[in-house]
């Protein structure tokens, strides 16, 4: 006689209530979905305040990553959950050569109550795909860009802990200030400050909400996506940080304490607010956008 043994669903650890569905590995929490989306926004939120990273009613233009659109979204949904006693007015880059932006659009519609604008754009496909770093650089200088002619103050760049502190290792490891300087969590380009309000959210958190808590299964089924050629650096480098979380975190906090150094002694370039010993970095050189 063959028996079937049911096996307990763990309680949430945070509301004591609800099946847990999830175990973070920063915490070792078990979490359901709905916790697990409250505590990303408190980190977004505390962020954001530590940082003054926005201020009441400021244009925000908020770019949609050209590697993983449900991401970007749940991300969108995150941040403006987040600081929405700000009510910042926001222009969402949609990239309309990688996705369908009304698609984008109506997902968003569905969550969100305030004002927005899901501005359609055009990525260079052989930029962002060349490497992570073309594609953070390149979004960053095409969202200044646009800030620059909408006059919005701030540029949101989705970012998470984990890819922050691989470029700025990496950046370390290269001798290379500009890619360095991409582990920060504000630079500035002129009067336009790029803000990374994920500075403490590890990517995986945001990437199961975005696979599950908003149906985005069944969006990624009408989405496009690019590849970006990822050197063995970053795969050998998130393997680590998956297997020690607490690494991930003493390693951004070393990178920090170097930071001030390479503040005092270089320059900033003119189109992605990174540091450069040049006007224009090596990455922006290659993109041809001027502000």
């Amino acid at each position: 006689m063959n028996m079937i043994i049911e096996v307990p669903q763990p309680i949430c650890t945070s509301c004591n209530k609800r099946h847990a569905t999830y175990h973070r590995i920063t915490s070792g929490e078990k979490l359901c979905k709905l916790c697990l989306f409250n505590s990303v926004v408190k980190q977004t939120r505390k962020i954001s305040h530590y940082y003054k990273m926005f201020r009441k009613n400021q244009k925000i233009v908020f770019a949609i990553r050209g590697d993983n659109i449900p991401l970007s979204i749940e991300s969108f949904l995150i941040l403006h959950q987040a600081v929405k006693d700000f009510e910042l007015e926001y222009k969402i880059l949609c990239p309309d050569n990688i996705v369908d932006c009304k698609i984008v659009d109506n997902e968003i519609k569905e969550h969100v109550k305030g004002k927005y604008e899901v501005y359609t754009v055009k990525y260079s496909l052989d930029v962002i795909s060349k490497s992570f770093i073309h594609m953070v650089k390149y979004i960053d200088a095409v969202s200044v860009k646009i800030a620059k002619e909408s006059e919005a103050e701030s540029v949101v760049s989705t970012l998470f802990r984990d890819e922050m502190t691989m470029l700025s290792i990496m950046g370390f490891l290269l001798l290379s200030k500009t890619v360095f300087g991409e582990g920060m969590p504000v630079k500035y380009v002129e009067s336009v400050k790029i803000v990374r309000p994920f500075y403490n959210v590890f990517s995986h958190d945001v990437i199961y909400l975005a696979y599950s808590l908003n149906d985005m299964v069944k969006l990624c089924k009408e989405l496009n996506k690019i590849r970006i050629n990822v050197d063995e650096y970053f795969l050998k480098a998130y393997k680590i940080f998956l297997k020690s979380p607490e690494l991930m975190y003493s390693s951004s906090k070393s990178v920090e304490l170097l930071q001030s150094f390479v503040i005092a002694k270089t320059s900033r370039c003119s189109v992605c607010g990174s540091f450069s010993d040049k006007q224009v970095c090596e990455y922006c050189e290659q993109f041809k956008i001027s502000h």
